[in-house]
């Protein structure tokens, strides 16, 4: 039909060639780039939401390790509340700081660390990505995997 390499075609008014594709071969590129993109975009798009889930779960778990950490170099007890998209540090039934998160939720639930920097409560579970995960605190606040 038509080759896809250059055209050559002579001028009739100059005694030049002319070189290039013809609008149909481009055509032709342009509706492959677009079915290949049409394939692989809606792929890399799942993959960038799966992996900034990820992120903001190390994030969590550094938060609790944090948190772990503050109470026992304060001397104080600390309450974290975990509820829908957001964590919450309460102190005197008091808001202080809240943290946010795009792609996570969390199940209702209340983490204290006392002044040893020591858990109350065992794990937090939250969906991620359209999966149930679950975050055993006493493995994040003493590192062990």
């Amino acid at each position: 039909m038509f080759p896809l390499y250059f055209t050559l075609k002579k001028c009739r008014r100059c005694k030049t060639t002319v070189s290039g594709f013809t609008m149909i071969e481009l055509l032709v590129v342009l509706a492959i780039v677009a079915t290949l993109i049409g394939l692989v975009g809606p792929l890399t798009i799942d993959r960038v939401t799966k992996y900034q889930s990820k992120v903001e779960i190390v994030e969590v778990k550094n938060l609790i390790s944090r948190y772990s950490n503050v109470a026992f170099l304060k001397g104080e007890n600390i309450t974290l509340l975990f509820k829908e998209n957001s964590i919450s540090e309460i102190k005197s039934s008091e808001i202080i700081n809240r943290f946010f998160f795009n792609n996570l939720t969390f199940y209702p639930s209340e983490v204290s660390f006392n002044t040893s920097g020591i858990p109350n409560f065992t794990e937090i579970k939250l969906i991620a990505s359209e999966n149930e995960h679950v975050i055993n605190v006493f493995e994040v606040v003493y590192e062990q995997k």
